[in-house]
Order: structure tokens, then sequence, then C-alpha cells
């Protein structure tokens, strides 16, 4: 922007970008010549009522050309609001793709009255497609990081499926070690033995820990879930013991 704006003999160059949806403009960049007070702390952002004849104008991608600040009628408030910004001449030029008007670009010049030849104007609208070039090249590379990153994203997931059904597929490999050999040795015990009662309990918690294995079996896209009623109270009951230890 320095240099377009020293190029232009201009003492101020201010880029807005339209927000639609808010229905404001906001000021995305400034530059200002050495001494020229900048602008941006009090139009950070601009709401449209404030600037609807321009915002009109751009949208159809006119251009707003106010030649003479002083030329406006006193009691305008286009001439109050330019002449608080020490303006003299503003000229303002739509960033439009052709189907939509991404925002604008000023140029205010403060120290004295600008005139623009029509040649300067052209030169000008040339400027203001290069800045739509630059927009709208942002937005594709914005998107395409967008993309890299839900890719990204996706592939972290599908590693973590792989590693989820991998440490699922051992660990339900030793949980059915543990069910067999605890199987085996409540048949050896006497129904009225006391470790009788304790070895059903680990075959009850292993056999809930080999469904969470199929759980996350299914998460990994190697098995599948078979969903049905519970009883939660015979679930409570089951977990009731555990509860009371803790």
């Amino acid at each position: 922007l320095g240099e377009v704006g020293r190029f232009c003999h201009v003492d101020r160059v201010m880029v807005f970008a339209y927000d639609f949806e808010r229905e404001i403009c906001v000021n995305t960049h400034e530059w200002c010549a050495d001494g020229i007070p900048a602008c941006k702390a009090d139009l950070g952002e601009v709401s449209f009522a404030q600037e609807k004849a321009w915002i009109d104008a751009h949208r159809q991608g006119a251009l707003v050309h106010i030649p003479s600040v002083a030329a406006l009628a006193p009691d305008a408030p286009l001439r109050v609001e330019l002449t608080q910004r020490g303006i003299k001449t503003h000229i303002a030029l739509p960033l439009h793709t052709g189907s939509e008007c991404l925002g604008f670009v000023g140029f205010d010049s403060v120290r004295c009255e600008r005139y623009w030849e029509p040649d300067e104007i052209n030169l000008l609208k040339v400027l203001a497609q290069l800045f739509v070039n630059i927009l709208l090249r942002r937005r594709t590379e914005e998107a395409q990081q967008a993309i890299e990153r839900k890719l990204l994203q996706t592939q972290k997931l599908e590693s973590l499926g792989i590693l989820a059904g991998g440490i699922a597929h051992d660990f339900n490999n030793i949980l059915m070690a543990i069910l067999g050999n605890a199987d085996m040795a409540r048949s050896e015990l006497s129904p009225l033995a006391p470790a009788h009662k304790s070895l059903h309990e680990i075959e009850l918690a292993s056999r809930r820990a080999a469904d969470l294995c199929g759980q996350m079996l299914a998460y990994a896209g190697k098995g599948q879930f078979v969903i049905g009623p519970m009883d939660i109270n015979c679930l409570i009951e089951e977990m009731l013991h555990l509860i009371k230890m803790s």
C-alpha cells in the first residue's frame, strides 16, 4: 500500500473488506504518509448504515469519487464525516470479482485537493483488480489449507482406528486366556468354595472388557456394534461390589 500511495501521490490508502452477514465493512489494511494520522483505530469496523450510498455503488461495480469535500453541501453528512478525518479529496474503488463485491480500496488526499485525470482513474481500476486477484488467491490458498487440514485430520483418525483395532485385538486375546483359565479353575472347585464367587466375578469383568474390545474393533472398522435392550438394574447389581470397594 505504501508503494501504491507514494506512486499515486496521496496521503492515505485504506483497504476495507465487506462482511455482508454482519453488515459491516472492516478496515483490514492502511498506509499513511509521514505526518498523516491513521484512521484504522476509529474505522476498524464501520456499519453499513453509515456508508450505504458507497456500498450500493460498489455492489454495482461503480467507484465513489469526491473531488472536493469542501464543495459538498455544508450540512451534508458525508462532508461532516470526511472533514472530521481531514480529507479534502477521496476516491474509493470497489474490489469486485464480477459476481460479488469483496470490499473497496480508498485513496485520501489530506494536505490538498487531488485532481484525478481519467487515465489515472483507469490506472486505479487496474490496481484495484490486482488487489482483487490477491484476495481471491488468498481465499483459494486458505480453502486449500482447510482441505489439507481436514485430510490430515482424517488420516489421523484412520491411524487412530488402526491402532485401536490392533490394541483391541491383542487385548481381546489376553481376555480370552483369562476367561478360559477362570472357567477351568471354577469348574474344578466346589460351588461352595470361597473362591468360586471371585472366579465368577473375574469372568463377568472379563466379558465386559471383551465387549469393550468389540466396540473398539467396531470403531476401527473391524467389527460391528450390536444394539439391543439392556437391564440397567442388572448392570448396576453387577457393578455394585466394585462401587462399594472404591
